[in-house]
């Protein structure tokens, strides 16, 4: 089953009501961005931001790290152009393309066990792949903040 841009726009939305001041999350990101080509550390990384984050999907069971890595590395070349653009590129000629490798990643991080899926887990894993393109709330520039109609913040404290 295909999952509708409206869809798509519900569970980011969703999801950026809740990431503001995710610790895990500004780790994961911390851990993707030094090393974007490790697919076994970029895995291990969106493990850390979904795990913890839908925990009604990944109760019964996590999702296959092979699997994911699998895609990150399948998908090298699209989330690599991806990286290089920011959200005010998209055209409606990205919609479809787009569309394919988020149906991509909800596949690669469906529960292990069940084989339920999480549109919010593949939100995120996108988004910590390249999130200038998949992205808004979370970047702490007012600039940023103002484009997604969201007031400024501050980031979480570091240890």
């Amino acid at each position: 089953m295909l999952v509708s841009l409206l869809e798509v726009r519900e569970t980011a939305e969703s999801y950026w009501s809740t990431v503001d001041n995710d610790a895990l999350y500004w780790i994961a990101r911390r851990m993707i961005a030094s090393e974007i080509e490790n697919y076994e550390n970029a895995a291990n990384a969106i493990g850390l931001m979904v795990l913890p984050a839908e925990p009604l999907i990944y109760r019964n069971g996590g999702f296959d790290f092979d699997k994911l890595e699998r895609f990150l590395s399948g998908e090298q070349e699209r989330l690599g152009a991806c990286q290089r653009r920011t959200i005010a590129s998209f055209t409606r000629q990205d919609a479809h393309g787009a569309m394919g490798l988020f149906n991509r990643a909800l596949t690669a991080l469906a529960n292990n066990t069940d084989g339920r899926r999480s549109p919010a887990a593949a939100a995120k894993a996108l988004h910590a792949m390249a999130p200038g393109f998949f992205r808004c709330g979370t970047d702490t520039s007012p600039k940023a903040r103002a484009s997604c109609g969201r007031p400024p913040r501050t980031p979480p404290k570091t240890m």
